[in-house]
């Protein structure tokens, strides 16, 4: 058969050369950018490659990690994350979303095994639920790679269409069973994108191959993808769909820029946990990948009490708006310290405070800089005393811009 004269770019090992180096601080690793990873002055061809989402099968679903929609089941059986979509369909998306860099490309992966590929409906791939996906649809036992845009689904190209199907014709000329693999996309935003599509193959016969399956193409007009900041997603209707690990990382440079914000509040607290000032993202903002961390939380406490913050607990008598001191246009997040009660929620730190004797108060700073506001919940730092206490709160937080 003929040859692609792009097949020595279609098919790489993966093995110890796609990962050139350890970890390079920041999490940051060293990746092979081909198959042939030395040029031929036998320097190293490598980008630096840094995971901004990262999800591994959690001991049980977890909120705080992932949101469901749909009213199937969605459990970790036998070290996969397992959708049971077989009588009601089940999605799920992180609660990290992934982002665009001017400058750089993405990287995405999903870790996939679709028991029955034969029966039912699977997607998985970068994308939300209003419309804006990147991935691979599995229906019936059709494997079709897609970019869908605003509702559009403008690019599908089924198993027998791709570069190599991996049918035996293809220019690897390997004839693999596809229903268990890892995806991984290649993608970027300036407004218009090809994506190219890998997957990852293990079997006796190939060892672990890593082939580049399908290229997209742009529309005639238009954006190839309305907005580039995503969560992964994964999702089965009428069967069962195993996912694996999940990342989402910057290929090249990541040099981030971040501003901070913050708020602080004064109150009288007693012995129940009660809010002293919170955090969320703007509805209009909503659909930005732009992580917002905490850098910190102060509580300045006349007696002992306790420092929680507390991601997504249900607030009473809260007024979000502005942030006091920061023009409305320089931050994607609100603000409130008019709450008066707090239920529910993690507490994803908790800290004890030390008070002051007589004049003098105690204090703790917490370092948090891994929490994340998940999109559409609260972030909130809350306090108790070991009896009736005026305390001063401070909630500090970066958003990259």
């Amino acid at each position: 058969m003929a040859i692609d004269k792009n097949a020595v770019e279609h098919i790489e090992g993966f093995g110890p050369s796609d990962l050139m180096e350890g970890l390079q601080g920041n999490r940051r690793v060293r990746v092979g950018l081909g198959e042939n990873v030395q040029d031929p002055f036998d320097q190293l061809q490598t980008a630096e490659y840094t995971p901004i989402v990262s999800r591994k099968p959690f001991p049980a679903f977890n909120d705080l990690r992932d949101r469901k929609v749909g009213t199937g089941t969605v459990e970790v059986v036998d070290g996969w994350l397992q959708h049971d979509g077989t009588t009601n369909p089940v999605t799920l998306y992180t609660r990290d979303y992934g982002f665009y860099l001017s400058g750089l490309f993405a990287l995405a992966g999903v870790g996939y095994e679709i028991p029955n590929p034969d029966s039912g409906t699977y997607e998985f791939g970068y994308g939300d639920g209003d419309g804006n996906r990147i991935g691979i649809n599995v229906t019936n036992g059709t494997y079709a790679t897609f970019v869908e845009s605003a509702g559009v689904r403008y690019y599908e190209k089924d198993r027998s269409e791709w570069l190599d199907p991996l049918d035996g014709n293809g220019p690897s000329q390997i004839d693999a069973d596809i229903s268990r693999a890892t995806l991984r996309m290649v993608l970027g935003w300036y407004g218009t994108i090809v994506v190219k599509y890998y997957l990852v193959i293990s079997d006796r016969d190939n060892g672990t191959r890593k082939v580049l399956i399908d290229r997209s193409e742009a529309p005639e007009s238009g954006p190839t993808i309305e907005t580039p900041d995503l969560p992964i997603f994964s999702e089965a209707d009428g069967g069962i769909l195993n996912i694996g690990g999940r990342q989402y990382g910057v290929l090249g440079r990541y040099r981030p820029e971040y501003r901070n914000t913050g708020g602080t509040n004064s109150k009288t607290i007693g012995t129940t946990l009660e809010p002293i000032c919170s955090f969320r993202v703007k509805n209009e903002s909503r659909w930005l990948g732009v992580p917002s961390q905490i850098s910190g939380a102060t509580l300045l406490s006349v007696e002992n009490g306790d420092l929680v913050i507390v991601i997504d607990g249900t607030l009473t008598g809260a007024t979000f708006g502005s942030v006091p001191g920061i023009p409305d246009e320089y931050t994607s997040l609100e603000y409130d310290s008019a709450a008066t009660a707090i239920s529910g929620g993690y507490h994803a730190y908790v800290d004890n405070v030390s008070g002051g004797q007589g004049n003098r108060t105690g204090s703790r700073s917490a370092d948090i800089p891994d929490i994340q506001i998940p999109r559409g919940q609260t972030i909130t730092l809350a306090a108790r005393a070991v009896s009736s206490s005026a305390v001063r709160g401070t909630l500090r937080l970066t958003e990259q811009f």
